[in-house]
């Protein structure tokens, strides 16, 4: 019997909902959306700046930040991962904490390649 090799690739998807949260009109809508995720990628650097500086209350404070904006462009994953993250820089599980930074920032970083990658598409 012959032996076939496969790799198969994951990759996290984030179903989002373009006018989740939103009730403004045309340009600033867009305008809108732009700040938004601008601000949610900043959030996301720090979330883990401050988990590498072992700086918790602000780690927690961040993710919470996160999970805010997401629910804002209708990311609920993200969102989710945001709060969960959150609940953990409160414990003493370093590994949870470090797993789900971890996958916070490749959620983050995967929906906004996403957004951006479709917005430039659209242009």
């Amino acid at each position: 019997m012959e032996e076939q090799n496969k790799v198969v690739w994951l990759v996290p998807r984030e179903d989002g909902h373009p006018a989740a949260g939103t009730h403004l009109p045309g340009a600033d809508l867009d305008r809108a959306r732009a700040e938004t995720l601008d601000e949610l990628a900043q959030r996301l650097s720090r979330v883990a700046s401050t988990w590498r500086k072992s700086d918790f209350a602000r780690m927690v404070s961040e993710c919470r930040l996160v999970a805010q904006l997401a629910d804002e462009l209708g990311l609920e994953r993200l969102g989710g991962v945001a709060c969960a993250t959150a609940a953990l820089g409160a414990t003493h599980d370093g590994v949870a904490l470090a797993a789900n930074v971890a996958r916070l920032t490749r959620l983050g970083e995967g929906a906004l390649s996403a957004i951006w990658d479709l917005q430039d598409a659209q242009s």
